[in-house]
């Protein structure tokens, strides 16, 4: 299956804000990773840099939109709360995060299931 669960986009968000744009390194640290759910070969730059930009490009072009609507209105608050003042990369993580919090609570209630 080509969809990336929640824990490897998350370990990918993460590589990519400790590594950078570095591909190669990226690729090499998801591939070995023991919680991976796909072959070492799902994980090629190409597919890693190409997960990321799908996962990061709406968070970007949301983030130029509400700086343009800012720029027209004049509105410049302090008072947008934490979750709009994020930068993408951040909203992402923390997207990601309690993504992987819900998938690991199921994982969770249907392995109580099996005990009951």
């Amino acid at each position: 299956e080509d969809s990336w669960t929640a824990f490897e986009k998350l370990l990918l968000v993460q590589l990519v804000y400790k590594l950078q744009d570095n591909w190669s390194a990226i690729s090499r640290e998801m591939k070995k990773h023991p919680m991976i759910s796909h072959p070492a070969e799902f994980f090629t730059q190409k597919n890693c840099a190409a997960e990321y930009k799908s996962l990061i490009e709406p968070l970007e072009i949301e983030a130029e939109i509400e700086n343009e609507n800012k720029k027209k209105s004049g509105d410049f608050s302090a008072s947008l709360n934490d979750e709009h003042r994020m930068p993408p990369a951040a909203k992402l993580a923390r997207m990601l995060y309690q993504e992987r919090i819900r998938e690991l609570k199921s994982m969770v209630s249907s392995t109580e299931q099996k005990f009951r």
